[in-house]
């Protein structure tokens, strides 16, 4: 459980929320999901780590993307033409 539960943001923004009244409804292995009962906004609180994982997994396969480019790219056919 997250350390406290977050306030509504259209509470925060002064929007269309007259009082952040927050309920957890879901944890799942990487969040939490909170639903204001007074607008229905949901709110989803990543679980500490989750988002530094995920952006590692996402720089890996950015990078494992890239060298399959590099080998496609050095492994075409290569054409020389000869000018007279």
């Amino acid at each position: 459980m997250p350390t406290e539960i977050p306030l509504c943001r259209n509470f925060k923004e002064d929007r269309q929320c007259s009082r952040s009244d927050m309920r957890l409804v879901e944890e799942t292995d990487e969040a939490w999901v909170f639903v204001c009962k007074c607008c229905e906004l949901v709110s989803v609180v990543a679980k500490d780590g989750i988002s530094d994982r995920s952006k590692f997994e996402l720089q890996r396969k950015r990078m494992h993307e890239q060298a399959e480019l590099i080998r496609r790219w050095e492994r075409r056919k290569k054409i020389f033409s000869v000018r007279a």
